[in-house]
């Protein structure tokens, strides 16, 4: 039989904890990433490396399985921020109200890639003859396309916006996305991510990537920007695609210490991402980020005029200079 005084301590210790634990989290700027040691959670850990002494929280990467999941995230005020493809908010919002989501800074563009075998220049008829040729993305209509992860939501918003009308069909991952294209049950593939793609990279000329006229892309302007893909092992250079933009995305805090934490971590963005871009080692889509990038979804703004934030470090040191 428990003692009651041990049962009255556990209880005590468990309240604790559970306060303990709520402390930690209020104390740390969560950013719900995508897989472990993929880009978007690379890219946190190095922007947490550069500003760990600028900012009052410490910028703590989570895990997640993309661009859905963060914004269910977001949604269920589970974090206070996310990386994010525009084009997933744009297909979002059309479910959800998501206009207490806000760009707080744009990071790089993830360009679409559009993947077919080389050998099927034309599909269906008999040896070829008789079929459609599959010369751009307009000639998949009513054919399967493949897709996964984000890609799916990217696949779904080009069928509506470009009114091509094929059919998506959902893979698990790239590897089953190849092996469904070697067997022929779909027609072409569609994976959306920073180019170069590491797995479009080891691919040999057997496949080929398919462009986005320049009629397709413009039915598309207003969620995507237009884009190039070069690849050598497939011979390609300059292929004509669209982008969507990674963004890191942030609730809409009104709350004086919330939106303190917001506006410190954008200035710290802001102030060293040339140190970001120019640091051996980091990753390499920190190049293609820029200030002057305008993101296809409203931006943060701070609710008082925007002043240069004061992190608790540089506050000390300067209470100390006086």
């Amino acid at each position: 039989m428990n003692h009651p005084l041990s049962t009255s301590l556990r209880a005590a210790a468990i309240t604790l904890a559970l306060i303990f634990s709520a402390s930690a989290w209020s104390q740390q700027f969560i950013v719900s990433t995508g897989a472990a040691g993929n880009t978007y959670d690379t890219m946190v850990r190095q922007l947490a490396t550069a500003c760990q002494s600028e900012t009052d929280r410490p910028i703590i990467g989570k895990p997640s399985s993309g661009s859905m999941e963060n914004v269910d995230r977001l949604v269920n005020n589970v974090v206070p921020a996310a990386i994010v493809q525009t084009d997933v908010l744009t297909y979002r919002s059309r479910q959800d109200d998501l206009s207490h989501i806000k760009v707080l800074f744009a990071l790089h563009a993830e360009e679409v890639h559009v993947l077919a075998l080389s050998e099927t220049r034309k599909v269906g008829g008999i040896a070829g003859f008789g079929g459609t040729a599959l010369d751009t993305i307009a000639d998949l209509r009513d054919r399967k396309v493949g897709a996964w992860g984000g890609s799916f939501i990217t696949a779904q918003v080009i069928r509506l916006q470009s009114e091509i009308g094929f059919n998506v069909v959902e893979l698990p991952d790239e590897a089953a996305g190849l092996k469904a294209l070697n067997d022929k049950s779909v027609d072409a593939l569609l994976s959306v991510g920073g180019s170069p793609q590491a797995w479009v990279q080891r691919l040999d000329r057997k496949f080929r990537l398919l462009p986005i006229a320049e009629g397709d892309a413009g039915k598309l302007k207003s969620i995507y920007r237009p884009a190039k893909l070069s690849y050598g092992n497939l011979g390609q250079t300059g292929v004509p695609t669209v982008a969507t933009d990674a963004v890191l995305v942030a609730r809409d805090y009104k709350t004086p210490g919330l939106s303190a934490m917001l506006s410190q971590t954008r200035f710290c963005f802001e102030r060293h991402l040339v140190e970001l871009q120019e640091t051996p080692g980091n990753h390499p889509k920190w190049q293609t980020v820029s200030l002057e990038t305008q993101p296809k979804w409203p931006r943060y703004t701070a609710p008082s005029a925007p002043v240069a934030p004061t992190s608790r470090a540089t506050a000390k040191a300067r209470t100390k200079a006086e």
